[in-house]
């Protein structure tokens, strides 16, 4: 049975590994070389993750409990939601362009997980009495999704200031409306990403307010394109060009924007039920809610950046540069918090992790 579900096991990591590398060497070859819309990416990661449910089902057969008691299972998990999210989020977009940033992180994970880590840390073993309870599936399961849900949104951030950073140092930006110039689309490496930012090519309109209209049904364009006098730029051909240009840009500025905020949105909520839940599985175990373990502490420093994130974002009333870069510093937290303190092998969350 061992040795079934071994190899079982194997040609499943192999098999979802190599689709994996399949798929990021499209997504990079598409965006650079060509345009148009394919479904190959979204087939290959929708076949990854089922590969990985099979995975995942089969170890809570053989082993009798859910898998997520190790740092095998738990990395196999994240790149599952990983996974999961970025899929629903190219379904509502139809835009391939974020799987640009998503999936060679997706593949770091896989290929870390199954050909770095040791065997002994692969190996299906008994739990611990501590871990000996129902509330493993719902607060280890709860705060995994949630991790996800904060990497992919902060990796969207990131890109977000990646962009505006080339942009900016380009000089796109003009000093009176902080918009981009007219001369963007001549510098811009990536031309194949504006065929699909919101899911379909737009042609060219005759008016530049009806290009505003028809780019961005979806999510709220920001402000700087709307309050420019645009009939002032609409008397000739090529200004209207330019506007196009610009409003290209800022539409891909947007969409990593408010796609970011409503990811760590759905993260921030799950990472606040995983911590609660975690309080009452501890006082069920150690007989207290808090005991300010290190995985405890670092778990509240996360939720207090991402909190301040959503503050600034939601009450403030900020966009762009600098919630972006409180989600940046956030990304590095979430995993100071889920791997960080266990690679040091402190405190009392490090079952089956270094041991």
């Amino acid at each position: 049975m061992n040795l079934a579900f071994s190899t079982f096991e194997s040609i499943l990591c192999n098999s979802y590994f190599l689709i994996g590398l399949l798929t990021t060497i499209y997504y990079w070859t598409k965006i650079i070389f060509f345009s148009g819309s394919s479904k190959f990416g979204f087939i290959g990661l929708s076949l990854v993750n089922i590969f990985i449910i099979l995975q995942l089902i089969s170890r809570w057969i053989v082993s009798g409990h859910f898998p997520l008691s190790s740092l095998y299972e738990s990395l196999i998990f994240l790149a599952w939601g990983i996974n999961s999210i970025y899929l629903i989020i190219e379904y509502m977009t139809n835009n391939e362009l974020i799987g640009v940033l998503v999936s060679p992180i997706l593949l770091c994970i896989l290929g870390f997980t199954g050909f770095s880590l040791p065997l002994e840390l692969q190996e299906m073993k008994p739990l611990v009495p501590a871990l000996q309870s129902n509330w493993l599936f719902m607060h280890v399961s709860v705060m995994m999704l949630s991790y996800a849900g904060l990497l992919v949104g902060s990796i969207l951030s990131i890109a977000y200031l990646v962009i505006y950073a080339f942009l900016k140092n380009r000089h796109f930006f003009t000093s009176q409306t902080n918009c981009l110039s007219s001369s963007l689309i001549n510098y811009w490496p990536f031309s194949g990403a504006f065929h699909n930012v919101n899911g379909e090519k737009h042609e060219e309109e005759s008016s530049p307010n009806s290009s505003i209209v028809s780019i961005s049904p979806l999510f709220f364009t920001s402000g700087c394109i709307i309050e420019q006098n645009t009939s002032n730029l609409s008397s000739s051909s090529s200004n209207n060009m330019d506007l196009s240009s610009r409003i290209k840009i800022e539409t891909l500025l947007t969409l990593f924007d408010n796609l970011s905020y409503r990811t760590i949105g759905i993260g921030f909520c799950f990472l606040t039920l995983g911590i609660l839940s975690g309080a009452v599985w501890a006082n069920e175990t150690w007989g207290t809610y808090w005991s300010w373990d290190p995985k405890e502490t670092w778990a509240l420093i996360t939720w207090l950046t991402f909190a301040v994130y959503l503050h600034i974002r939601f009450l403030r009333g900020w966009q762009g540069v600098k919630p972006a870069s409180i989600a940046a510093l956030g990304f590095l937290m979430v995993w100071v918090c889920y791997l960080g303190v266990n690679i040091l092998g402190k405190g009392l969350h490090t079952y089956g992790f270094l041991s």
